[in-house]
């Protein structure tokens, strides 16, 4: 046992600015410069500055500021230190330190909305021009969740359902791409501005694409009668969540019993599952519906759900392979919100406070590029943002500045070096 304090000074120090921890960086920059993503964003943004007296680029502030989002960086104090890492200012080919938090705030203060719209056009043409030919069928995901609020932001108002002070940002998805982030102040209907996006979705898919099935997918939070109609006059199919109510389970009285019946005289408490359509009219509507219903017994209760579809597959098949699919977007959410911290939303001002949202959702596109196209024979290929962040791009490297190159230099032990060197040849291929 030692009977001398440890003093750091015999052992080392925090002196050496060449050395980062960020190494992961330089496969983000690379993943950057084969889709363009930061830099495309970068024309979107309104720049208010006088020209004579800039000293940072858009696309490198913008840069800087995904980047660190994907490292792990949630605020702006943050880039206190990541100005003056060596690896980032390589990566983006700067001598002098880069943007300051002072700088990045003022940034995020001169964005409009025209700005937060053109950059969600953004990801829906990203989206579009990932299909080198024309998809048989799309199916869009629409959702809305909630940021809780613990300031006094620009449109904070309490939300009844959720019991707290937040946004309600919209996503919409196909599968683990991001079209659509949205943020929307909590004081009005939850479907506001659905319609519109969905519409004006549809059209710019069916523009590229105009022999695709588009169906729309949603839980019972965007039935509207209104809007399921506009869809079967575009000829779009739907599989959206009903609102349960007495003239439904009505309509599946029978199937209930026969499932409860079945379920007490079955001694292993094993689920048991019973589907059935029927056909369905509110006194609203014009017309009646297809209605899906999931009849379900465990050991937790009842579970019975309804869907209004006008899609034509078995009530079991559409159910379990097409409906359920649907909680898989909750995930990106999540993804977004906590891996890449969406929910990070403190300034007072309600449009910086989008312009946050969409810097997490280009983070979200930029880590789903890497994911998507070099990881998916890796056992990463199905990891969350924060995994990769944590087991790939958290890397120690030694940074030499020679004469005419940059060098930089991994540990030996570096355990999934097997996964970075097999990407090393792809993302810095000529």
């Amino acid at each position: 046992m030692f009977s001398k304090k440890l003093n750091l000074k015999q052992f080392g120090n925090f002196s050496n600015y060449d050395i980062s921890s960020d190494g992961g960086v330089l496969l983000l920059d690379k993943v950057e410069s084969k889709f363009n993503i930061i830099k495309s964003a970068s024309r979107l943004v309104r720049d208010v500055r006088d020209l004579r007296f800039i000293t940072h680029s858009m696309d490198s502030m913008l840069k800087q500021l995904v980047y660190g989002i994907c490292m792990g960086n949630s605020d702006l104090n943050d880039h206190d230190e990541i100005r003056t890492d060596l690896l980032y200012k390589s990566v983006l080919n700067k001598k002098e330190d880069l943007a300051s938090d002072s700088t990045l705030c003022r940034l995020e203060k001169y964005v409009d909305h025209e700005t937060i719209i053109n950059l969600n056009k953004l990801l829906v043409e990203k989206f579009i021009s990932s299909y080198n030919t024309s998809p048989k069928e799309i199916i869009l995901d629409i959702d809305w969740t909630d940021v809780e609020l613990h300031g006094a932001q620009e449109d904070r108002h309490y939300h009844g359902y959720y019991k707290e002070y937040c946004y309600i940002p919209l996503h919409v998805t196909c599968g683990d791409e991001l079209l659509i982030s949205y943020l929307r102040p909590s004081n009005k209907d939850g479907f506001r501005h659905s319609w519109a996006i969905i519409g004006l979705l549809i059209k710019r898919i069916k523009a590229s694409f105009p022999d695709c099935n588009i169906i729309v997918r949603a839980d019972s939070g965007f039935m509207r009668h209104k809007f399921i109609g506009w869809l079967e006059q575009k000829g779009v199919s739907y599989i959206i969540g009903m609102p349960r109510n007495k003239r439904l389970l009505k309509e599946v009285s029978s199937e209930i019993k026969i499932v409860e019946e079945i379920y007490d005289n079955n001694p292993d408490n094993i689920t048991i599952s019973k589907y059935k359509y029927f056909n369905y009219g509110a006194d609203s509507w014009r017309k009646q519906r297809k209605i899906l219903c999931k009849i379900e017994r465990n050991y937790h209760g009842r579970n019975i759900r309804f869907v209004v579809t006008n899609m034509p597959e078995r009530a079991k098949d559409l159910y379990c392979d097409t409906y359920c699919m649907r909680g898989d977007m909750e995930n990106k959410i999540k993804y977004i919100q906590l891996d890449l911290f969406g929910d990070r939303l403190s300034s007072s001002k309600y449009i910086s406070n989008s312009f946050r949202l969409m810097l997490s959702s280009l983070a979200y596109v930029l880590m789903h590029k890497l994911k998507r196209h070099y990881l998916q024979y890796s056992n990463l290929s199905k990891a969350t943002a924060n995994t990769i962040r944590n087991k790939l791009l958290k890397l120690a490297v030694l940074i030499k500045v020679q004469k005419t190159s940059i060098r930089f230099e991994f540990t030996a032990n570096y355990k999934y070096k097997n996964i970075f060197m097999k990407l090393l040849p792809k993302l810095f291929a000529t």
